[in-house]
């Protein structure tokens, strides 16, 4: 049976938890809203990272552990150890899993207009109006096994070097087609260098987990367009 997760749900639930008053907004409150969405659809998915011994499997006597796997087996000392829900596993999950916060962050709190964008549309996630495309690219530094132990990933968010292309080369693409309007990526975590970026194609990097980038980001959209105005039209007067 297909698992059917609702991110949506997730991203509403734990924002009640940890950001139930929009007027007492904190960097650690949105650290752990957005880990915990994390942290919830890779438990919903069963993903836990995991190793086991193919040879032990092969000879009846599986063994298996949690996080990450030994250089050899600790019962037959071989090395036929192979990982088990690695990163081509989790990926899409904990990307969804942003995505969906920060679509609801970013409109129930900080009263951004913005709509997921048609499915055919392989640029970015969000957009506001033709004039602001916003690529959404996030995932966990840590994640929590069942026994209690933490399986640390080295490049979170654009810490990577395969997503920080990915999202630069979704720039370029939109920008091409649309060289007046505002490309922002959202985040939460990059490499220092890409604090308070700004180039021909990418408008502004932003970490969600940080209160006074969003801002900055809320300032850049008044600049673009008249946000109030559509605040109004979208979420009534305030």
């Amino acid at each position: 049976m297909a698992i059917h997760v609702d991110y949506g749900e997730i991203a509403l639930r734990n924002q009640k938890k940890h950001l139930p008053d929009s007027n007492a907004i904190s960097n650690r409150k949105l650290k752990d809203f957005v880990d915990s969405c994390f942290a919830e659809a890779l438990v919903q998915h069963s993903l836990a990272p995991c190793w086991v011994c193919v040879n032990c499997m092969s000879d009846g006597t599986p063994t298996f552990g949690w996080g990450r796997g030994p250089g050899k087996c600790l019962t037959c000392s071989e090395r036929s150890v192979y990982q088990v829900a690695t990163f081509n596993a989790w990926a899409p999950v904990v990307g969804a899993a942003f995505s969906a916060a920060a679509y609801h962050l970013l409109r129930s709190i900080y009263r951004i207009p913005m709509h997921e964008t048609p499915g055919h549309t392989t640029t970015h996630d969000f957009e506001v109006t033709g004039l602001v495309a916003l690529e959404a690219k996030g995932s966990p530094s840590t994640i929590k096994n069942p026994d209690g132990s933490n399986y640390q990933l080295k490049r979170p968010g654009l810490q990577r070097t395969d997503t920080e292309k990915k999202a630069f080369a979704n720039a370029k693409t939109f920008r091409q087609r649309n060289p007046d309007a505002y490309f922002g990526v959202i985040t939460n975590a990059m490499p220092a260098r890409l604090l308070n970026y700004r180039d021909a194609t990418v408008s502004g990097i932003f970490n969600l987990t940080r209160h006074e980038e969003i801002e900055v980001f809320v300032r850049d959209l008044g600049q673009t367009l008249d946000l109030e105005a559509l605040r109004k039209q979208e979420f009534g007067s305030k």
